[in-house]
C-alpha cells in the first residue's frame, strides 16, 4: 500500500479502538471521543467535559449523541485543513478542535 492508503487506514483502525469500548462499535459515546482526543490529539485545548461535548454535538448530524466515523472524519478534515494552512502560512501554531461553523471558505494565500 501506498503511504496516503496506510495513512487512510491508520485513522479508521485508531477511530475503532475507540469506538468499540461502549455501545455501538461503529460510533464514539462522548467518554470515547473524550479519550480519543486526549490521547490521539495531546496538544489540542481545550478538552473538559464540556468543551467535549460541545464539540461532538457540534458534528453529530444525526443527533444521537455519538459520532459515527463520517462525523470523525468531518470533525479532523476541517482541522487537517487549518495546520495545512498554519504549516503553508507559517502562522503560529494554536492546537484546538474547531467546529464547523469555524471552518475557513479562503486563506490569503489558498495553497500557491
Amino acid at each position: 500500500m501506498t503511504d496516503l492508503e496506510n495513512a487512510m487506514e491508520k485513522l479508521i483502525n485508531i477511530f475503532h479502538q475507540y469506538s468499540v469500548r461502549v455501545g455501538d462499535f461503529d460510533k464514539l459515546s462522548l467518554s470515547e471521543f473524550s479519550k480519543l482526543v486526549k490521547e490521539q490529539f495531546p496538544t489540542w485545548k481545550p478538552t473538559d467535559p464540556e468543551s467535549m461535548k460541545i464539540v461532538l454535538q457540534s458534528f453529530d448530524e444525526n443527533k444521537d449523541r455519538e459520532m459515527d466515523f463520517e462525523e470523525f472524519m468531518k470533525m479532523l478534515v476541517p482541522n487537517i485543513f487549518m495546520r495545512a494552512i498554519i504549516i503553508t502560512e507559517n502562522l503560529p501554531i494554536h492546537p484546538c478542535l474547531i467546529s464547523p461553523d469555524e471552518v475557513p471558505l479562503q486563506t490569503s494565500q489558498n495553497f500557491k
